[in-house]
């Protein structure tokens, strides 16, 4: 089922409307008051009018409804969209709280509202959602204060909060949107769904989203490049620290994943990734304005020295280069400028250029069939007017249909400027690394819409007795993590590891260490110890070592360690593992240079030492199973 009644329904329904101050129900049915081209009907057995409005006492009773929300109790929730189900209604938006945020019980209420949503094919967007906003039909279904401005970015988020706040600050600065979903606990329709409405929407020209985990990550990055071969997606990842996962698990029950894999799985999905709010909309304003660069080479063009340098230095910490103009450039530059002007990139016409000199400047400039963009950086000077200079940029612009983006460093001198090179889709900032950044954007997105990605790896020789024996071990143990038979785990699903072997005696490390051809490398291997760095329990050899009979020395990164039977990292015994450098796999993400050779030092303390060793071949765990 499509999304296009959810972004433009015709009669909306709210459940739970009414006329009390300062209610969910009443900000919900004043919103959608204000401004929706459509009709709505409030729901409410209790009254007989909410703000004007005749009730109506449940579902059964609106008639054609294209989306319901739901703002009642979390006890009565899932009973309204049960029918709403019935009663055929396509989409529902669960503003209600109280499920999977809150615990096993609330948990345990939204698995059932999954179940019913799925039962009845409904688009389903929270619970826990702030709402949803289409400017395309004026509809303003939130609970929200500020209602968007029109424009092309259509923006998601697991924060209801953030979406306020958002909204709040694009309006002081004119920036518009097409649509705005608050996500909630994604219950039914997560990023996966809007990505792909969105890439489908002709109006939507950059998708934005704040998201705290991603679900289903390979259907998401599948999604995602399909439609970022045409469409920019740039995200706000949180819970990237351990403390922020933290707060995600509380705030909308999301397990925020390993951060390296989203950094992976977004860059495979071409998908842009903004650090904070001002980076995501900064790069939102120049993707949706701007046409993409024809070359990294950057000219930048400046009545003040200082901020040249500025937007300079940006240029070399992004993933740009400073454009280096023909000949025929700089003569025409020499022409066109005084003597004491620069004609080099970053040209600096100096504080006493007029408009005519500035315009010059910048048409030559973004002539040179070298240049793929341009930034134009302005100081207040009393010869030029930030207005008259604005007027200049947009028609340059427009004549050589090259990207530009524009540092303007004044306040309220700037703002009437500032509107009119944001109306004619050019991104302006005070400050020059904001600018060089927006460009950089432009970059991101034409390298990733062009990139050819090779297909996901698909492995044949998968062994699931294997895996299931290797966790079910673990498990039996009480351990909630494996160690180094997660060597076994990934070898099981045909994943290239090095070979390796768990030994128990220093008799055994010696004979399995002389029949390696190549440098070692040892490590305890125990429950106990997660860092074996920090009590030197890992040590590596050259071929030419000597492997002694009972205790061995090893330099390692904090100094002179010994390991023998009595330590304290193997007090009960002591085991040894090996594996040479030259069998690790060309697949590996290890290199020979930096990673000689995998080996393990195995060993375990008090009464969780292991009965037998946790990591053996898969030929020896196959021999022990047909035995």
């Amino acid at each position: 089922m499509g999304l296009e009644t959810l972004f433009a329904p015709e009669r909306v329904a709210v459940v739970g409307a009414t006329e009390r101050d300062g209610s969910v129900g009443r900000a919900v049915m004043e919103n959608l008051l204000s401004e929706f081209a459509g009709e709505t009907v409030p729901v409410n057995p209790n009254t007989d009018a909410v703000l004007g409005l005749e009730t109506v006492p449940d579902l059964t009773r609106t008639g054609d409804v294209d989306l319901a929300v739901v703002v009642v109790p979390p006890s009565v929730a899932i009973d309204v969209v049960r029918q709403a189900g019935e009663e055929g209604i396509e989409n529902v938006v669960v503003i209600t709280a109280g499920f999977g945020e809150t615990g096993s019980e609330g948990a345990a209420r939204e698995r059932e509202l999954r179940e019913v949503a799925e039962r009845y094919d409904l688009n389903l967007v929270g619970p826990n959602s702030l709402g949803v906003i289409a400017t395309g039909v004026g509809m303003n279904a939130t609970f929200g204060p500020d209602m968007a401005l029109d424009g092309d970015i259509s923006f998601m988020s697991q924060s209801g909060a953030f979406i306020t706040a958002v909204l709040d600050w694009a309006n002081d600065r004119g920036i518009g949107f097409r649509d705005v979903v608050s996500l909630g606990n994604k219950a039914v329709l997560d990023e996966r769904d809007f990505v792909r409405a969105w890439g489908d929407d002709p109006d939507t020209d950059v998708v934005l989203g704040y998201l705290e985990g991603i679900g289903e990550g390979r259907a998401f990055i599948d999604a995602a490049r399909e439609v970022t071969q045409d469409t920019p997606i740039v995200l706000v990842k949180s819970g990237r620290t351990e403390a922020g996962a933290h707060a995600a698990a509380s705030h909308t029950g999301t397990i925020a994943g390993s951060e390296a894999a989203y950094e992976a799985g977004l860059d495979q999905a071409g998908v842009l990734r903004a650090e904070n709010v001002q980076e995501l909309f900064d790069s939102a304003e120049a993707l949706a304005g701007q046409p993409l660069p024809e070359s990294d080479d950057v000219a930048v063009v400046t009545n003040a020295g200082g901020p040249g340098v500025m937007a300079t230095d940006a240029v070399g910490d992004a993933g740009l280069s400073l454009a280096s103009f023909s000949q025929a450039t700089l003569d025409q530059l020499g022409e066109e400028l005084p003597e004491t002007a620069n004609i080099y990139n970053p040209v600096d016409v100096i504080g006493d250029a007029d408009v005519d000199r500035f315009a010059a400047a910048i048409d030559t400039a973004l002539s040179d069939p070298t240049v793929g963009a341009a930034c134009i950086v302005s100081c207040p000077v009393a010869v030029l007017t930030f207005e008259e200079l604005a007027a200049v940029i947009v028609e340059k612009q427009a004549e050589h249909g090259k990207p530009v983006a524009v540092c303007f460093m004044g306040g309220d001198s700037a703002r009437e400027a500032q509107e009119t090179l944001n109306a004619a889709g050019i991104p302006a900032y005070f400050d020059p690394a904001r600018a060089i950044r927006s460009l950089d954007a432009l970059r991101e997105f034409r390298d990733s819409s062009t990139r050819e990605y090779d297909p996901a790896a698909e492995y044949d020789d998968v062994d699931p007795d294997a895996v299931r024996e290797i966790l079910q071990e673990a498990a039996g143990r009480g351990e909630t993590r494996i160690g180094v038979e997660a060597m076994d785990l990934l070898s099981a699903y045909g994943i290239p590891v090095p070979d390796g072997a768990v030994v128990d005696s220093p008799d055994d490390a010696r004979e399995v260490a002389e029949s390696i051809d190549g440098d070692v490398v040892m490590k305890v291997v125990s429950p106990d110890i997660l860092h074996k760095s920090d009590i030197g329990a890992s040590a590596s050899a050259s071929r030419t070592t000597r492997w002694p009979r009972r205790t061995t020395t090893w330099s390692s990164a904090h100094g002179p360690t010994s390991l023998t039977p009595t330590s304290s990292a193997c007090r009960s015994r002591s085991c040894w593992t090996s594996t040479p450098a030259s069998r690790l796999s060309s697949a590996s993400t290890a290199t020979r240079s930096s990673v000689p050779s995998y080996c393990s030092v195995s060993g375990a303390s008090s009464s969780k030492c292991w009965r037998t060793p946790p990591f053996a071949s898969r030929r020896s765990r196959s021999e022990r199973r047909a035995r």
